[in-house]
């Protein structure tokens, strides 16, 4: 018997000998290495998954002519014998245009965080397309959406909007915080350092449920990196302006610990057209720190853990207008997502400091102004699955305090709130239940009826007011206590399927949604007159939005040329009731807020992207137009009713090529000859249509272990002028961005 078994050990141990496969596994066309592949012993299924880098190690007794699997949701399936990965130290896939259903979405990998709210039109701009390719911030890169209109003021400052609509109209969340300011709930994304980004996620419209009463427009969700494929990078970019900067960041796997830090800083100064004394001067500092720890119990990195911390600074002084700003934001967040130790629960909890100083002189008055911003976030939902419907219950709390200082001692109108203690609180409730379908189906593989319930509290006060003038007949922007309470109900439908080379998704959605008044606005409502077109006590606006949309894709790889074809489309129409509009006051710098009864808008997006060579490059023409009535471009001042685009992308062997082509047309602006009564003629102001053309031209090299990056870009090659004159935006600059990692 003992011989016996002794036999038995020896044969086995001959037939599977103690195998270690090491390698990477790469993106076929742009040689990036791909995380999260799946690659598993097909007769045992013992596996790995590859790393942020691409790497992995997989130790297994097994016979030489058994098959190796690499499997990834966006990639074709490839297998090889042990035999024939020994000798390869690089696996290349090839990225598909129709995902994979029978491939699950890798286990380290996050699901979208919009993929919890009503399905919508939606983008997802991965750090794989706009990492180290010349992009100087999050303002540049979401420039080169369709739907995305970009504004940039001369400190720097970056807003955008989305269909038209205002930047205070668009929520910022980071890590799933919040991180619009309380006072004029806008945020500058020329403060988010690109380095420290996995994704953006783009909500476009105003039927999202889970982001909030502000998200009237849309939401731009930013999704830190939670791993890295580096230890140490460096980066340095030189430009116009004499512009520059410079970057540092370290990353660190400690197991089921990982840690990263950034710092990065940069200044650029610039000059005014045919004035050599009119010098403006901008210097940032971004710093990001970042902590996740896998908390599940058997290390598959379903329950995790993460904080990170955000601080970023602006420095920018004016000499022609003897103009100064300095702007201090900071964030800590801490995250849990779970799946196994409580299932299906997220919760947030984030706390911000917002510190901003300016300074002005101009010809017709002077203006100090201070704030001093804190706010407190908590964010909790817990998933259910009963029978065919799944479930999301959300609570959201939010705690602002604002301390405010707006001094104008040159002002000659002498109105308005110049200093108040501020303080804000909301609290939001959300249910989305999502029922599917039984469809029986091969082809028709989604039938959902959605539905979704909000409800928000909101709660403003206003102590210790200083009013530029003390009349109790000058009341402007006065209040003790505003509180508004309102309730918002969302329908949605949406169909998907696929039949081997075709896929489709299509849905429709219908709701009302409401955006309560900033603090700014309130302390810039106008004083209360029988004759006034408005009143100085703001109302919540409120929308009703239709939206109808669709994504087609067909896989035609036999196709010598193309690769495949996806063409998607939307449709949509919002209707507004108290809508908020601004109005200049003449002879001041003062802008004051009201409520006009009723506005509407309504537009079409439309884009049709090839994938040709085996997605080598690809091509996409996106078109929008929006209809706005003239006598309502009031409530959308200075939006263009179309944008056109045509990208180029070109992937090669660690070679890359970006070029955009764009039209934005022109953006008008009404007012009124007399804002003090909203009478008079209108008058309009217009901004000139734009086309121009961005290009950006990359490799990477490897040497010895060390990742070396070079990057040229220029914006708006078609301008004649690189000198600072109208638009800052539209300025011609250059870019050169050299890195290296190891």
């Amino acid at each position: 018997m003992k011989l016996f078994a002794a036999v038995s050990l020896l044969l086995c141990q001959t037939l599977f000998a103690q195998v270690v496969l090491e390698g990477r596994v790469r993106d076929a066309n742009s040689h990036r290495d791909i995380p999260g592949v799946n690659v598993y012993h097909t007769t045992s299924t013992i596996g790995v998954i590859t790393d942020a880098a691409g790497r992995y190690r997989l130790e297994l007794n097994a016979d030489s002519v058994d098959r190796i699997r690499f499997e990834h949701i966006s990639y074709d399936t490839l297998s090889f014998t042990i035999n024939e990965l020994m000798n390869m130290d690089e696996v290349f896939l090839q990225e598909r245009v129709i995902p994979l259903r029978t491939v699950d979405v890798e286990a380290t990998a996050a699901p979208l965080d919009i993929n919890r709210d009503l399905p919508q039109t939606v983008s997802v701009l991965d750090a794989k397309n706009f990492e180290m390719r010349g992009y100087v911030d999050a303002g540049d890169l979401l420039r080169t959406e369709q739907s995305v209109q970009v504004e940039e003021v001369l400190s720097g400052k970056k807003t955008v909007s989305i269909r038209a609509g205002n930047p205070d109209e668009v929520i910022v969340m980071y890590n799933g915080v919040k991180m619009n300011s309380a006072y004029d709930n806008i945020f500058d994304l020329s403060l988010i350092d690109l380095e420290d980004v996995q994704r953006f996620e783009v909500i476009k419209g105003s039927n999202t449920a889970l982001y909030g009463s502000d998200a009237f427009s849309g939401v731009i969700n930013i999704v830190p990196k939670r791993e890295q494929d580096y230890t140490l990078r460096l980066q340095q970019r030189f430009g116009t302006y004499a512009s520059g900067n410079w970057g540092a960041h370290l990353y660190r796997n400690f197991g089921r610990a990982f840690g990263a830090y950034s710092y990065k800083r940069g200044a650029f100064e610039r000059r005014f057209s045919g004035d050599d004394s009119g010098v403006l001067s901008n210097e940032t500092a971004h710093q990001t720190a970042t902590a996740l720890l896998d908390i599940s119990p058997n290390a598959d990195g379903r329950d995790l853990l993460s904080v990170n911390y955000v601080r970023a600074e602006l420095d920018y002084e004016n000499a022609r207008f003897q103009e100064s700003l300095l702007n201090f934001n900071q964030l800590v967040s801490a995250r849990y997502s779970g799946s196994r130790l409580i299932k299906d629960l997220s919760f947030t909890l984030g706390y911000q400091w917002l510190d901003e100083t300016r300074f002005l002189v101009d010809n017709l008055s002077l203006l100090s102004r201070d704030l001093d911003n804190r706010s407190l976030s908590f964010n909790l939902d817990k998933s259910f699955t009963i029978g065919q419907a799944d479930l999301l219950l959300g609570y959201q709390l939010e705690q602002t305090t604002l301390d405010f200082l707006d001094d104008r001692p040159t002002d000659a109108q002498q109105e308005g709130v110049e200093s108040a203690e501020l303080s804000q609180q909301r609290n939001g409730g959300v249910a989305i239940a999502k029922f599917r379908a039984n469809t029986g189906s091969d082809y028709l593989h989604t039938a959902n009826f959605n539905v979704s319930f909000r409800y928000d509290a909101v709660r403003d006060r206003q102590e210790s007011v200083q009013l530029r003038r003390d009349s109790a007949m000058d009341s402007t922007g006065a209040f003790e206590e505003n509180s508004w309470q309102e309730a918002m109900l969302k329908f949605s439908a949406n169909l998907s399927g696929s039949r081997n080379d075709f896929a489709f998704d299509a849905f429709m959605n219908y709701g009302r949604n409401v955006k309560f008044p900033t603090l700014f606005q309130q302390i810039s409502a106008p004083l209360a007159d029988s004759t006034s077109f408005y009143s100085a006590n703001l109302q919540p606006e409120t929308s009703n939005g239709l939206e109808v949309g669709a994504n087609f894709t067909w896989d035609t790889r036999e196709h010598p040329a193309i690769y495949g074809v996806r063409l998607s489309g939307s449709f949509f129409r919002n209707t507004f009731s108290n809508k908020f509009v601004s109005l200049l006051t003449p002879a001041s710098a003062l802008v004051r807020y009201t409520n006009i009864k009723s506005a509407q808008i309504s537009g079409a997006e439309a884009a049709v992207t090839f994938f040709l060579f085996r997605k080598k490059a690809t091509v996409e023409a996106g078109t929008v137009f929006y209809s706005i009535p003239d006598l309502e471009r009031l409530a959308f001042p200075f939006k263009y009713d179309q944008k056109h685009t045509l990208k180029l992308s070109i992937d090669h062997r660690g070679y890359s090529l970006q070029s955009l082509l764009f039209y934005e047309g022109e953006q008008l602006g009404f007012t009124r000859e007399n804002p003090e009564t909203f009478t008079g003629a209108l008058q309009e102001i217009t901004i000139e249509s734009a086309f121009n053309m961005d290009v950006n031209i990359g490799k990477f090299f490897e040497v010895k272990g060390l990742k070396l990056i070079l990057n040229a870009s220029a914006r708006n090659i078609l301008n004649d002028d690189t000198q600072l004159e109208g638009l800052a935006l539209r300025d011609r600059r250059f870019y050169l961005t050299l890195g290296a990692q190891m």
